[in-house]
């Protein structure tokens, strides 16, 4: 069964423990997750970020904002594995105001150490980078 996780941003402190019914961000680690259950838990204004290399009107997630990139290339390359947690990360903070780019840097930079702390932040910058330059050209489909 897939892992399925729920992240509450907000500048206040968050009481609220319960899972997110409707939500404003999805991020999806493999193209192969998304299903009807996972489209239906996103608010009409939804973006989706996704891990895959197939279009959005493939993966059924058209009618919302949507960026679709290959992250396990980028993470084959970096890790010499596909770990996309981080550079999913990087895609976030690209994509949307919620998180600050050096704030992200810096809770990479809190969580892993030495070598793999590079290599997690330049994942994330690659990541980053990626999106924030194609969106910059109006471009949501980088597979």
């Amino acid at each position: 069964m897939p892992v399925e996780a729920y992240c509450r941003i907000d500048k206040e402190e968050i009481l609220l423990r319960m899972p997110v019914e409707k939500a404003d961000y999805i991020l999806v680690l493999d193209s192969d997750l998304i299903d009807d259950s996972l489209i239906s838990s996103a608010k009409k204004n939804c973006l989706f970020i996704v891990n895959g290399k197939r279009p959005p009107e493939d993966l059924g997630i058209d009618k919302f904002k949507s960026i679709v990139v290959d992250l396990n290339s980028m993470a084959k390359e970096i890790f010499r594995r596909k770990i996309v947690n981080t550079c999913m990360f990087g895609a976030f903070v690209g994509a949307t105001n919620v998180i600050k780019f050096q704030s992200a840097i810096e809770a990479v930079r809190a969580t892993f150490h030495g070598k793999i702390a590079e290599l997690n932040e330049e994942a994330c910058m690659k990541a980053y980078e990626l999106i924030r330059k194609n969106l910059l050209v109006g471009k949501y489909f980088l597979g």
